[in-house]
């Protein structure tokens, strides 16, 4: 055994330990919200915030009225970014709250 297997054991073993001791009920939902948030910040950054940004800095001396609507289209990129995970977080306490439990998420 080298050293990078033992570690590589340990990196993987330590989070399946932890996960099997959640019951699973309970790790539907966390899992689904996970997935969740790991998909709203990556997508609104990569197909709005990033092109908008992008768009600003190439065309910064031609101020068109493109340019100001990459502006606008930028601060919704960011509300989006911040009010999607926000909202996928209250779903999931409120699916924690009801009498189904976290896997109705």
């Amino acid at each position: 055994f080298s050293s990078f297997a033992t570690v590589t054991f340990f990196l993987f073993g330590i989070p399946l330990v932890l996960m099997a001791a959640i019951p699973e009920e309970d790790a539907l939902g966390a899992f689904s919200l996970i997935i969740d948030l790991s998909g709203d910040i990556p997508i609104g950054f990569c197909a709005f915030f990033m092109p908008c940004a992008c768009y600003i800095s190439v065309f910064n001396d031609d101020r068109t009225n493109w340019w100001y609507m990459a502006w606008m289209l930028l601060a919704l990129s960011v509300v989006l970014m911040v009010v999607c995970p926000i909202a996928d977080i209250s779903a999931f306490i409120e699916a924690c709250n009801s009498e189904e439990g976290c896997s109705s998420f």
